[in-house]
């Protein structure tokens, strides 16, 4: 018994240390020699990172098997194996027991009477005292966790933590940034056509866009629905909250790498439950920021590009430079034209395996290419008579308000 009481004291003893660790930011894992290899904030870069039709496994990053990428999966992962493994005697013991005893004071058929024992005090004591012993030592650090897993590290309540708020709506999902001045981004819509993606027939999909983080930087969320209830939740980064229409949640992580990471409503919603996907994409800072430039030019860059498919882009792109020719203006445009067009490639290629006739995906797929690599040639050409300016990149942020979410 003594033996017993031993086992559990130092259980609790790694339990407790675990749990006081403080709850910082883990240093990165990104800061490798790739990085210095590779330029982050190009164009091409950026769309390989954030193509919203890229497919990723679940499980290669669940909470049990896979790595968690944040401080707080971690740490919430350690603990759960912890207790699976104190537990699991209890578990497995009795069983052992119970086989033995059906096997070895089993009716031998030699007119014996089976005993009869009234109770055992000494054993039912210790075995009503021992699990409630384990229970206490397993309580307290996992209340503590799940008072973590409520509150963010000390301090990150000011303008050095990312805030987005999160609307769930039936069946997608909004984010604003408004400390960055971006709102409603949602979902948009892939057209795929004989002409420019010789399809055989013209058919539309539509596709969840990510919301991107920084990587090793606190993020606060905010969760609330549009209409019914919903629940906001990737297993990698540790968060799954649920979304009210009357009231707004929060959690937060802290990632550790960069990533692509997935996951799902977990709240039973509507007929396409099932469909409304969770992607996330954790970059690093530099990458972050040209996203965030990025965006606040996404009306005016996506009204080129769709001059550009209907062929007459060069007073698009006058209107569109004459006041600011800046490097970023010009990348911006570049983006936005690849960004519809190559996940219009990943797309055919992710579903090849559920659409017959892959011969003519193929071909859809090198047409989509063609037609992108011509596109982006014209739109070179165009925007070549305008020099650059050494104009601030800077965009002003302009304050997002809820009903942006609407």
């Amino acid at each position: 018994m003594r033996h017993i009481l031993a086992i559990l004291l130092i259980g609790f003893c790694l339990l407790t240390v675990n749990a006081e660790e403080p709850a910082v930011v883990s240093e990165t894992k990104v800061t490798t020699e790739q990085v210095a290899e590779v330029d982050l904030t190009s164009v091409d870069q950026m769309i390989e990172e954030l193509n919203p039709a890229q497919d990723n496994d679940i499980r290669d990053t669940n909470m049990l098997w896979g790595e968690p990428a944040s401080s707080i999966g971690k740490e919430i992962q350690w603990n759960t194996w912890l207790a699976v493994l104190i537990f699991l005697p209890f578990l497995i013991v009795p069983q052992i027991l119970l086989v033995y005893v059906i096997v070895k004071f089993r009716d031998q058929k030699d007119g014996r009477k089976s005993a009869t024992f009234v109770g055992h005090h000494k054993l039912e004591f210790w075995w009503t005292v021992i699990p409630i012993i384990v229970l206490v030592i397993v309580t307290f650090p996992m209340v503590k966790l799940l008072y973590k897993q409520e509150m963010p590290p000390k301090g990150t309540y000011n303008n050095e933590a990312m805030e987005v708020h999160v609307f769930g709506k039936t069946f997608d999902w909004v984010y604003n940034y408004p400390k960055h001045g971006i709102e409603g981004l949602n979902t948009f819509t892939l057209d795929f056509t004989p002409e420019i993606e010789g399809v055989k027939t013209a058919f539309s999909r539509i596709l969840q866009e990510p919301a991107v983080f920084e990587v090793n930087k606190v993020t606060n969320l905010y969760f609330k629905s549009n209409d019914v209830t919903h629940a906001w939740g990737v297993p990698a980064l540790a968060v799954k909250k649920d979304c009210f229409y009357d009231r707004i949640t929060h959690s937060w992580f802290d990632s550790d790498r960069t990533g692509w990471f997935e996951g799902q409503c977990y709240e039973l919603c509507g007929a396409r439950h099932g469909y409304m996907i969770v992607t996330v994409a954790v970059v690093q800072p530099e990458q972050f920021q040209r996203w965030v430039d990025f965006m606040h030019h996404r009306d005016a860059a996506t009204e080129v590009v769709t001059a550009l498919r209907s062929g007459d882009a060069a007073l698009a792109v006058k209107e569109y430079l004459k006041d600011d020719a800046s490097d970023l203006r010009k990348d911006a445009v570049r983006y936005w034209l690849k960004y519809e067009y190559m996940a219009k490639i990943e797309y055919l290629k992710n579903n090849k395996q559920f659409i017959k006739g892959e011969t003519w995906i193929d071909g859809a797929m090198s047409k989509t290419k063609a037609f992108l690599d011509a596109k982006e040639s014209e739109l070179n050409r165009l925007m070549r008579p305008y020099k650059s300016q050494a104009k601030s990149e800077e965009t002003t942020v302009k304050p997002v308000t809820e009903e942006a979410g609407a």
